[in-house]
């Protein structure tokens, strides 16, 4: 069991302003049995005009607002601590859509010979530690719409696209897998992985790096595929162009 504190911000600047912005936020990690989270604070700027708490279709933490005034930057602070018991996650049944073809998790027949059809988690691992050891990670190759499928064929890509291979290969082999957006220690941004599905119990595995998760791993949503675990989306009335950092911090504190 251990305990992190987490920091999470960002701040897209428009190089017009903008009006009408309503926001869609995961920016807080989610509850659970795997891990369980305290004194969470979201902090939005400019101040929105209203913002309201909610949850996703796979239990993660929604915030959404509206900011009406012009501005030109937005940004967001999510803080908190947050214990990993390194608990797996049970589920008797899990949902059917994390068995079937998803549109960023497709599947052609290029792929067809890294799938290896046996028992779940140790079919799962196989194929995560190819994915690692022949695929190429390289940033800026590709886009937060790019399929496996195309990620695939050129043979690099990032935590995302590794993510979206691995589940494509697993749902083809029969094996329920889902995406997962979330904070690791250690990196300075959101992370990707996959958690699939085998008796009753979710086990999480990183084709990034190729092993099972661990408890340095903290989720924020489960998704088909990365289109369901946007952490920022939003719309707004404007015509800009637009530039966004981010950091992530998670710092392991005192657990006693």
């Amino acid at each position: 069991m251990r305990l992190y504190r987490y920091i999470y911000e960002s701040f897209t600047e428009f190089m017009t302003p903008v009006t009408c912005h309503s926001f869609l936020l995961r920016a807080q990690p989610m509850d659970d049995e795997a891990q369980q989270v305290m004194d969470p604070l979201l902090e939005v700027t400019p101040s929105p005009d209203s913002m309201s708490v909610g949850t996703s279709a796979y239990s993660g933490v929604l915030h959404y607002g509206h900011v009406s005034g012009p501005h030109s930057r937005f940004g967001y602070r999510s803080t908190g601590l947050v214990r990993v018991t390194g608990r797996l996650r049970h589920d008797p049944c899990p949902n059917p859509v994390f068995s079937v073809h998803s549109n960023l998790c497709d599947f052609i027949p290029e792929m067809k010979s890294w799938c290896v059809c046996g028992t779940p988690l140790e079919s799962a691992l196989s194929m995560a530690a190819r994915i690692k050891q022949e695929l190429r990670y390289s940033s800026g190759t590709t886009t937060v719409n790019t399929k496996a499928s195309d990620a695939f064929v050129q043979g690099c890509g990032v935590c995302q696209d590794f993510s979206h291979i691995l589940i494509s290969l697993c749902r083809e082999c029969s094996i329920p897998s889902r995406y997962v957006c979330g904070l690791v220690v250690g990196e300075g941004e959101t992370h990707a992985w996959v958690e699939i599905w085998s008796e009753g119990i979710w086990y999480g595995i990183d084709p990034t790096s190729g092993k099972q998760c661990d408890d340095r791993y903290i989720a924020l949503d489960f998704g088909r595929d990365a289109s369901d675990c946007h952490v920022n989306r939003g719309v707004f009335t404007g015509v800009c162009t637009q530039k966004t950092e981010t950091r992530v911090v998670v710092k392991e504190i005192d657990n006693q």
